[in-house]
């Protein structure tokens, strides 16, 4: 989730493309992946597996998940804010509420 949060941040202020943004990705995260299960690996010590197996395993979750990195990021953190707002806003008008008025509210979210 860091990789993927710093490498969006960077594609939204315009400071790499987005290939290379998918290319440090692959790198990040395969390296991020590696270390992790060769850690959880030592520590276990009925299970063992060998390094091109866990190196195999980290470079294909970081190929499925290469895909999130998106061409508009900005979108997506609109939308996020958004919803953000709108839940913040009910949140603080809901102490402000007449007793007839209806428990929760129809809109874009379902807030009660």
């Amino acid at each position: 989730m860091l990789i993927k949060g710093l490498l969006n941040a960077l594609l939204l202020l315009h400071k790499i493309s987005t290939n290379r943004a998918r290319i440090a990705f692959l790198v990040l995260d395969t390296t991020a992946a590696l270390i992790a299960m060769m850690m959880a690996d030592s520590c276990m010590g009925s299970v063992s597996a060998t390094a091109i197996s866990i190196l195999t395993i980290s470079i294909l979750m970081a190929c499925i998940c290469a895909s999130d990195i998106k061409e508009k990021p900005i979108e997506r953190a609109y939308s996020f804010a958004l919803g953000f707002q709108a839940v913040s806003s009910e949140l603080q008008n809901q102490g402000k509420r007449k007793r007839s008025e209806p428990a929760c509210q129809q809109g874009p979210f379902m807030v009660c």
